[in-house]
């Protein structure tokens, strides 16, 4: 029935928590799930945390590299590699490529081949040149709250935007403007991303090259 006529309904189940395991567990049925599903005990909750075994190099036999024509479809342009941002008083970046077997999009994998931490937008683009990525070569997909204010949270500094675009890099949200109403972007829903990773790792699409352990240790 439906929640508000249900006295015995566990509010905790609407938690980012909660929801994260309902959409890693069934990411078309995770509303049905937060509504008071009950399963059976044989079903599986959640997917499997993060193990050392997805820690492996780069396929070299039957997978295509894909980065660049997806990148294209995507954004119009093609990119050798994709790094998500994550702008805090401390940034944190990740490079990835995708590969597919066979160029087959429907089982493309995500393979993150570098990942750098600490600092301010300025610092962690030093660190990613001096780790051999440049600017025309990747295109950076940032957290929407970068297009708005800094690393800093200081009012009047420049945006984190401002600063990767200042340094030549190309930038882009995770998301877009829902409407003209929306002055910004807004981020994706934590509980659903979280959901969507967890199911990525059980299927086997997703993998950390040895070059970015700090990102397997992040996953754990």
């Amino acid at each position: 029935c439906p929640e508000a006529l249900n006295p015995y309904a566990d509010k905790k189940a609407r938690g980012k928590i909660a929801r994260a395991q309902a959409y890693a567990r069934d990411p078309d049925a995770a509303n049905d799930f937060d509504q008071g599903m009950i399963t059976g005990t044989e079903k599986t909750v959640c997917s499997p945390m993060w193990r050392d075994k997805y820690i492996a190099p780069l396929p070299q036999v039957g997978m295509q590299d894909v980065t660049a024509q997806v990148s294209k479809r995507l954004f119009g342009r093609g990119f050798d590699v994709l790094i998500g941002g994550d702008f805090q008083q401390d940034c944190a970046t990740t490079a990835i490529k995708l590969f597919a077997p066979d160029g087959d999009l429907e089982k493309m994998q995500f393979h993150v081949v570098d990942a750098w931490y600490g600092g301010n937008e300025d610092e962690i683009i030093d660190t990613m040149e001096s780790s051999g990525y440049a600017p025309g070569r990747a295109l950076l997909i940032g957290d929407c709250s970068g297009a708005w204010q800094g690393s800093s949270r200081k009012y009047g500094a420049p945006t984190s935007y401002t600063v990767f675009k200042r340094r030549n890099w190309e930038i882009t949200t995770v998301t877009q403007k829902r409407g003209d109403a929306s002055e910004h972007p807004k981020n994706p829903d934590v509980a659903r991303s979280i959901g969507q990773l967890r199911k990525m790792i059980e299927t086997g699409r997703v993998w950390v090259s040895p070059s970015a352990k700090i990102m397997s240790t992040s996953l754990k």
